[in-house]
């Protein structure tokens, strides 16, 4: 699935955004209704709610990942990973406050909250992670030469 070593730097942009949004979908389509049938079981009507906010939380975070990276790729090199890093750890500190105030909310079931974005939130950055890969890493890499022959 490596990319060509002649591809242009905006094939490979297009090509990876639409890589990661058709990942991101089939895992959200695949693990949004079995954490909310889950949550409905273990913890009825109260749970499928509480899976639904987790799961809202957890895509509007991968959205908002995707169109960060996006417009990071636009940016000179040098500046990805300074970019990337920062971007990363403000969207942590907003996760982690909009985690901790939507605890207070007496009528969501925390575990199926937590679990049901847990896996999302999962799904989505090991599929960012393989598409990135993918796309820049060592698949589009040529093969060493290490003067074996």
């Amino acid at each position: 699935m490596g990319k060509a070593i002649s591809s242009t730097g905006e094939e490979l942009k297009r090509n990876f955004a639409k890589s990661l949004t058709r990942s991101m979908v089939i895992s959200a389509a695949i693990i949004c209704p079995i954490a909310l049938a889950i949550s409905g079981v273990v913890v009825k009507w109260h749970g499928i709610a509480s899976a639904a906010v987790g799961l809202a939380i957890a895509g509007a975070h991968s959205i908002l990942a995707l169109r960060i990276v996006l417009w990071a790729l636009q940016k000179p090199p040098q500046m990805l990973p300074t970019l990337l890093l920062g971007s990363y750890a403000l969207r942590m500190v907003i996760i982690g406050v909009v985690l901790y105030a939507v605890h207070f909310i007496k009528a969501l079931n925390m575990i199926s909250l937590l679990l049901s974005f847990l896996a999302l939130y999962v799904a989505h950055i090991a599929s960012e992670m393989v598409c990135a890969w993918k796309s820049f890493g060592f698949a589009s890499l040529p093969p060493k030469d290490n003067g074996q022959a």
